[in-house]
């Protein structure tokens, strides 16, 4: 919800999190007022009726749901969906692609194997 002119909602109407960051000018630099992993905890009391959302809503678990976004954020990178956001998306894009290759390996490998069955294995050298 950020846009060039700041948070969409004003200050009384943002989630928690949003509330707690602060911007920077160049908005790559922004930084929390408070822990933000305080803020995350808060947030664990809802998890049991949000997982269940999420199975009623995707038919699947949390975590299976999960594996199947970071395979598609993989994939769409693959097809250069990247370089139709943002700049500063971008920067938060190749950050968390760092970490999820790490943590993710299998979803990395899925997303690859899809794209060259598409037939652009050329693409990837």
């Amino acid at each position: 919800m950020l846009r060039e002119d700041g948070c969409y909602y004003d200050f009384k109407h943002r989630p928690s999190g949003g509330a707690n960051l602060i911007p920077a000018s160049n908005r790559l630099n922004c930084y929390h007022k408070e822990n933000h992993l305080e803020h995350i905890k808060e947030w664990g009391r809802y998890q049991k009726v949000l997982s269940k959302f999420v199975k009623r809503y995707c038919g699947m678990s949390v975590e299976d749901k999960l594996k199947e976004d970071i395979e598609n954020l993989f994939y769409e990178c693959l097809n250069g969906v990247l370089y139709t956001v943002p700049v500063e998306e971008q920067e938060d894009i190749k950050k968390l692609i760092l970490f999820l290759v790490r943590t993710s390996p299998l979803e990395c490998e899925n997303a690859i194997k899809r794209f060259k069955d598409k037939g652009n294995s050329k693409k990837l050298s």
